[in-house]
């Protein structure tokens, strides 16, 4: 009772409750003064067109730059390697690069001359990896946020998987992907839902298409019990929609089926990328325990990557 009539206002930790619920401390009007962690030694005053998101247990990093590096227009990336350190554990007591974030430096500077991109990569360490992220892109003022993530799993309100929060409050746009180990991309597949957002997941999926001079198979899931008027309609509208966004080797395809997650999986088996779109808004109980397209991020026998438009665009 003491702690809740007198002590909350006046600290600043969140604690784990905290952590996982609504966070009225990243909702409310942005402290453009800087708090207490690694991010006060680090310029970020310029502002960057990709933010790759790298927590440590990435299968390749060089695979998330890349993808980042796609999407930059020829601006700037920032790399942040965001390192989650207990929160009695003062910063001042971590004052040396580890190894891996050596190692990880070096191999960043050698990708970003072998791209011909301008790439900044910063080491962070954090007590609140979910805020030190929102922060970040905040500040950076960035078009996309990049960052790996396996699809549904228990409890995404976590340190080290801030990504349930994250979807429903970036104002850039977010890519999540899911890297099963594929390094040769020659078919990708695009899931779109007929949404306002399916020019975004089209175009993005077209931009990797290029870069890895794969072919483009678009589809569009319906029921088994729309009238074949409409599918014809659909048909017409997906083929417009293709020719408008695409420059790569496209193909179109309409799905009928009722169990789109199952049939979705079973079309991605001959495919090495699959596309899917996610929706802006989700609820409490989508957040904790994953939308249908999670659970397809999660079971999908080919790596994934997730678009999804910030709440600005």
């Amino acid at each position: 009772l003491i702690y809740f009539l007198y002590a909350q206002r006046r600290i600043d930790r969140v604690g784990v409750i905290g952590f996982r619920g609504v966070r009225k401390d990243l909702i409310e009007k942005e402290d453009h003064t800087l708090f207490q962690n690694r991010l006060e030694f680090l310029e970020l005053t310029g502002d960057a067109n990709v933010v790759v998101a790298l927590f440590g247990k990435e299968r390749s990093p060089e695979v998330l730059i890349e993808m980042g590096a796609s999407l930059t227009e020829g601006g700037k990336l920032e790399v942040a390697h965001v390192t989650e350190i207990p929160e009695q554990t003062t910063f001042t007591d971590i004052a040396d690069e580890s190894p891996q974030v050596r190692a990880l430096r070096r191999r960043i500077n050698a990708l970003a001359v072998k791209q011909n991109v301008s790439v900044r990569f910063d080491p962070i360490l954090a007590h609140d990896v979910m805020k030190t992220i929102h922060q970040i892109s905040s500040r950076l003022h960035c078009d996309w946020l990049v960052t790996e993530w396996g699809g549904r799993s228990r409890g995404t309100f976590t340190l080290h998987n801030p990504i349930g929060w994250l979807r429903n409050h970036l104002q850039c746009n977010l890519i999540t992907f899911r890297d099963t180990g594929v390094r040769y991309v020659r078919k990708v597949l695009v899931v779109i839902q007929g949404g306002d957002y399916d020019r975004l997941v089209l175009s993005t999926a077209d931009q990797f298409a290029r870069n890895n001079e794969a072919k483009l198979t678009v589809v569009k899931v319906v029921g088994t019990k729309l009238p074949d008027r409409e599918v014809n309609t659909a048909t017409m509208l997906l083929s417009t929609l293709v020719t408008s966004c695409c420059h790569s080797q496209t193909e179109t395809q309409i799905l009928r089926s009722d169990k789109r997650g199952e049939d979705i999986l079973s079309l991605a088996v001959e495919f090495d990328l699959l596309v899917l779109g996610t929706k802006q808004k989700q609820t409490l109980w989508e957040t904790h325990f994953g939308t249908e397209v999670d659970n397809i991020i999660a079971q999908a026998p080919c790596s994934v990557v997730s678009v999804q438009a910030g709440r600005e665009i």
